[in-house]
């Protein structure tokens, strides 16, 4: 598992067991904050937007105070839960207010009438835990009067959900229905020797002959290859059956940027790990494009390679230096630009602000780097989604 990157989504169900919406939220030690939000969300909002379902996303002041909720698509069903905790000042109702305007819908984790009662005229849900005894009626009456639809959570059995149903709930979210489905990262050794073969041709630019014959060690590969150059994202008008055609086409870069997708792709549960790999890849080809053309290649390389833990895999790929030592001591403009992306994962602003400082960046183009890097990585997943 991927230290310090650990995300669960939990379902939201209807009286009639109807899939409502989902939750997404992180798991460990690491503090939620708006970087991670933009991060892992972005995946997950795609796919159930086009179900018509409610997606949660919790979020914090910092996220809430920043130009960040305007990454996300409007339409839809997009709902911030607030944190329980969260500082509620007029400051905050404004931003709140503002942002409803333009499409997106509230809830609070955990509702507590004495704490959150200047949140009741801008909330949409809000969570209600039904052991809450002393409180329950008072809070339910509150959100009630708002038009606020409660959410019983924390139902962990059959007796909690009918003593929710009749306290006059319509959502419901718990163990009762669902645990949270949490991902885990771990690269499988099936095929990673033939792909790590392969990257190393194509990155010392072998024959294409050469390259063409490891690939026909892998049936998956070679029909996984044409697929993908057959889509339509190439659009060409006569198909491509010829491997060494398809190989001569993509060229050494970009089929180089293909390898390194089949490198995550080929276990199913890597979706998150791939989607991480990919935007570190992109968000690191985007930034070094604009500060030196002449490494962009290198930065995509050294972004993707970046989630891989194990120095193992590492040293059997024939890495040039500049690629190496950044990767292993984020050295150089690839090792700090690196590092730029991981403390913005992590959300250790202050190292975060020298470095964008340095390289002139600000949140406005960091976030117009992050957006162009989720939209490049949903329409690769789209051409490969058939690929085994």
């Amino acid at each position: 598992m991927i230290k310090g990157f650990n995300i669960a989504k939990q379902y939201i169900y209807a009286g009639n067991n109807k899939v409502e919406g989902c939750e997404l939220f992180f798991r460990g030690k690491n503090k939620q904050n708006f970087f991670h939000a933009t991060l892992i969300t972005f995946n997950y909002l795609i796919e159930h937007l086009k179900l018509n379902k409610y997606v949660f996303i919790n979020v914090d002041k910092h996220f809430l105070l920043s130009d960040l909720p305007q990454v996300f698509q409007q339409e839809g069903k997009i709902v911030f839960e607030l944190m329980e905790d969260i500082e509620i000042n007029q400051n905050i109702i404004n931003r709140i207010e503002s942002l409803k305007e333009k499409g997106f819908l509230f809830s609070i984790n955990n509702f507590n009438l004495i704490k959150h009662e200047d949140l009741l005229k801008v909330l949409d849900f809000a969570k209600v835990d039904i052991k809450d005894d002393e409180r329950i009626f008072k809070n339910l009456n509150a959100l009630k009067l708002n038009n606020i639809k409660p959410i019983a959570f924390k139902i962990e059995n059959e007796i909690f959900y009918k003593i929710a149903q009749k306290l006059g709930f319509e959502y419901y979210q718990g163990y009762y229905f669902s645990y949270p489905e949490e991902e885990t990262f771990n690269l499988k050794e099936e095929n990673q020797k033939l792909i790590l073969k392969l990257i190393n041709g194509v990155v010392r630019q072998e024959p294409i002959n050469k390259i063409e014959e490891y690939f026909k060690l892998s049936h998956k590969l070679v029909t996984g290859l044409l697929i993908y150059i057959n889509s339509a994202y190439f659009g060409f008008r006569s198909k491509i059956d010829s491997l060494k055609r398809a190989i001569s086409i993509l060229g050494y870069k970009n089929l180089e940027k293909w390898l390194l997708f089949q490198l995550f792709y080929s276990n199913k549960n890597l979706t998150l790990l791939l989607e991480k790999a990919s935007f570190r890849g992109k968000l690191l080809e985007f930034i070094t494009e604009d500060i030196m053309p002449e490494l962009k290649d290198n930065a995509f390389l050294v972004g993707m390679l970046s989630v891989i833990e194990k120095q193992s895999i590492l040293k059997e790929l024939e890495l040039e230096d500049k690629v190496l030592n950044a990767l292993i001591h984020r050295e150089g403009l690839l090792g700090e630009l690196l590092t730029l992306i991981e403390e913005s994962e992590k959300g250790k602003f202050e190292n975060l602000e020298k470095l964008m400082e340095k390289y002139h960046i600000d949140a406005k183009k960091l976030m117009e780097y992050e957006l162009k890097s989720f939209s490049w990585f949903e329409r690769m997943k789209m051409e490969i989604q058939n690929v085994g």
